[in-house]
C-alpha cells in the first residue's frame, strides 16, 4: 500500500532571506516613549541580526515545528502587494520569526528565540516565556492535526552530511519535555546519571548528562549514541550518513522527566 506522507516543502529562499523578512518585522517596532525596541547592536549592525538569526535552531521554540505554515494550513498570511514588482508577498508564515522572552524588554539576542507565526500571534505580550512553552505543546498537536494523514505523519529534515543528504523524521506524538528540561534533570542526578531505563523495544540503558570541550551539552547513550539539542525530538541525529536512531532513548528519557 502506498504510504502518504506530509513533507516539509523546500523553501528556495535563504537563511538571509528568511532573516531579512524576520528582521523587516520588528525594526520599525518602538516603545510607548517611541524609541525603537531594538537592541543597538541590531539596530546600528543589520549584519550581527542575520548572525544570530542563522545559529539558530531553525525551528519554533514552543511547538518545535517548522515556521513554514503551509505544511499544515495550505497557505501564508498577511498579503501585501509589492508596489515595486506587482507581485504579492506575504508578511507572516513563511518562516519563523522573532519573538523576545521578557515582553518589556528590547530585541536583543540574549531576550529573544524563534517562533512561527502562529504561536508568536498567539503568545503576544499576554502570556510569560515559560507559560507559552506549555501551551505550545498543545499548538504542536493542533498543528499536526491540521497536516494531511497525521496518524503517518512523517516531518522530514534534510541535513548536509559528508556531501551526502539525510533525512530524520519527527518523533510522533511531539515529546512533552524540552531537551534542556531532560538535560538539567540527568544533571542533578548523582554522577549526572539516569537510573536504569529502558528503550521502547525493552533494551536496558542508563543515560548521562555531559559537556563537549568547546561547550555544547549532550545526553550520552550507549554505543557511542549522543543526543544534543538539535537532535531532541528527532527520532535519529545526524551523526554519520544514516544518523543513529536516538528515537527510542528519547522517548523514554522524555516519559523518566514526566
Amino acid at each position: 500500500m502506498h504510504k502518504h506522507h506530509v513533507i516539509i516543502p523546500k523553501d528556495s529562499s535563504s537563511l538571509d532571506q528568511k532573516a531579512e523578512r524576520a528582521y523587516q518585522l520588528i525594526k520599525g517596532r518602538k516603545d510607548k516613549y517611541g524609541k525603537s525596541m531594538l537592541c543597538n547592536k541590531w539596530l546600528n549592525d543589520r549584519a550581527n541580526f542575520y548572525e544570530w538569526y542563522k545559529r539558530q535552531q531553525q525551528e519554533c521554540s514552543y511547538c518545535h515545528l517548522p515556521g513554514d505554515t503551509k505544511l499544515y494550513y495550505e497557505r501564508w498570511f498577511h498579503p501585501r502587494e509589492n508596489k515595486k514588482t506587482g507581485k504579492v508577498d506575504y508578511l507572516r508564515g513563511r518562516n519563523l520569526e522573532v519573538d523576545r522572552k521578557n515582553a518589556k524588554g528590547k530585541y536583543s539576542p540574549d531576550n529573544c528565540i524563534l517562533a512561527c507565526y502562529p504561536c508568536n500571534n498567539a503568545k503576544s505580550d499576554v502570556f510569560s516565556y515559560s507559560e507559552f512553552k506549555e501551551i505550545g505543546k498543545t499548538i504542536s498537536l493542533i498543528k499536526i492535526s491540521q497536516a494531511k494523514h497525521p496518524n503517518r505523519l512523517n516531518f522530514l529534515e534534510s541535513n548536509s552530511h559528508g556531501g551526502q543528504t539525510m533525512k530524520r523524521p519527527l518523533i510522533y506524538p511531539p515529546l512533552h519535555n524540552d531537551f534542556d528540561s531532560v538535560f538539567m534533570k540527568l544533571s542533578k542526578q548523582p554522577n549526572s546519571c539516569s537510573l536504569k531505563l529502558a528503550t521502547t523495544s525493552g533494551v536496558i540503558f542508563v543515560a548521562e548528562a555531559k559537556i563537549t570541550r568547546d561547550g555544547r551539552p549532550f545526553i550520552s547513550l550507549p554505543h557511542n549514541n549522543r543526543i544534543y539539542k538539535g537532535d531532541w525530538g528527532y527520532s535519529a541525529n545526524n551523526m554519520g550518513k544514516s544518523g543513529q536512531w536516538i528515537g527510542q532513548y528519547a522517548i523514554s528519557l522524555d516519559k523518566w522527566v514526566l
